[in-house]
């Protein structure tokens, strides 16, 4: 009964938002506020009812009490995971508030499968991200296939320091081994979460292909911070060394059965997320690129300023957000491109994401927990 009020109630709201921005972004490169606006309103507005509800009934509550509070906490984390991808360039400001919304309106019970106490609404995210990489991958596999089809035709000379450069384009070897040291300390981490965490954890920690996507999605601040971060490197090394010396100490053959298997993973994870890293690289600055004129740029487009022989040449836009430029970065780079006396520009053609989430949304309502496992 509770749960087929809140079906009724949550699930015709989040699939009209759902079709609604869906359409608008495909079409218009836009997610409107009020949508978002409206989501929440109504979100707040049943759970209060609801919670009124249970005050004036008494004894026999409508909806259990703890089912606010999992998902008042599940919503501030979306809420909050939501800016930080944004905040990272992983996500439009709009696509970050929409999937605060989707895990406003979205009953719990479609996570009973892979059900994550406190952030049951990281499955979404997960049930999100992997169609639309997994889409992107075969994409960027046929262009780059077609590629290579025309660059062996041309009957090049190829050499193995051409592979290493590609593989590692800054040789930086001191970051490569800062790096390779955060990844062994995580995964070896992960393993040892295994046994002393809740037993719900092993719905995700011993899954690669789990782990995998979550440190693909992740890559890029986690990348800086194992690079830079002496903090993080401390940590890791602090870590590596506890859990070295007490497993030589009681289990010598054991850790060191572990420590080899661990090294090999690792290994296999960096240089295939290297060469998925090149391959989504070279498809984004290959085939999705387009030019425009410069009194067409807006905001929310992206400008392409990597080349690096015209490092000095750049406009100095400040950090650009996920979402593209906002109005002041788009004057700028109009102003930059007046004083260079540039008329034309490239840009990133625009990527609508709103239907990949509503899509995360359905295969989460379909599958009750997350694809990932599932196929996995």
């Amino acid at each position: 009964m509770q749960i087929e009020i809140i079906d009724k109630l949550f699930l015709p709201m989040l699939f009209f938002i759902g079709i609604v921005t869906s359409w608008e972004d495909f079409c218009f490169s836009k997610i409107r506020n009020k949508w978002i606006i409206l989501g929440t309103i109504f979100s707040i507005a049943v759970l209060a009812g609801f919670a009124v509800c249970n005050l004036v009934v008494g004894s026999f509550y409508i909806i259990p009490w703890d089912y606010f509070s999992k998902v008042i906490l599940n919503s501030f984390l979306a809420l909050l995971i939501g800016f930080l991808l944004w905040r990272y360039g992983m996500l439009a400001a709009g696509d970050a508030k929409l999937f605060f919304v989707f895990s406003l309106l979205l009953p719990l019970k479609y996570y009973w499968k892979s059900y994550l106490p406190y952030f049951p609404s990281f499955v979404l995210l997960m049930n999100i991200f992997f169609p639309v990489l997994f889409f992107i991958f075969l994409k960027a596999s046929w262009y780059a296939f077609k590629s290579l089809i025309k660059f062996f035709k041309s009957k090049p000379t190829f050499k193995m320091d051409q592979l290493i450069n590609l593989l590692i384009k800054d040789k930086d070897i001191g970051g490569l081994i800062k790096i390779s040291l955060g990844f062994i300390a995580i995964f070896l981490f992960v393993e040892k979460l295994r046994y002393l965490i809740a037993p719900w954890i092993v719905l995700y920690l011993p899954n690669e292909g789990f782990l995998f996507l979550l440190l693909f999605i992740a890559y890029r601040p986690l990348f800086t911070y194992l690079r830079k971060s002496k903090v993080v490197l401390i940590l890791a090394l602090l870590f590596l060394v506890v859990y070295l010396g007490q497993g030589m100490i009681y289990t010598p053959q054991e850790i060191i059965i572990e420590l080899s298997r661990t090294i090999k993973m690792v290994f296999i994870f960096l240089v295939g997320l290297q060469l998925l890293r090149k391959l989504f690289n070279y498809y984004t600055k290959n085939a999705t690129l387009k030019k425009i004129k410069i009194n067409e740029l807006e905001v929310g487009m992206s400008l392409v300023i990597d080349d690096e022989k015209d490092k000095d040449k750049k406009p100095e836009l400040g950090t650009v957000f996920g979402g593209g430029f906002n109005q002041s970065q788009v004057d700028l780079a109009k102003k930059w491109a007046k004083q260079n006396n540039i008329k034309e520009i490239e840009i990133y053609e625009r990527f609508p994401f709103a239907y990949w989430m509503f899509l995360g949304v359905i295969i989460t309502i379909i599958l009750k927990g997350s694809l990932v496992t599932s196929i996995f």
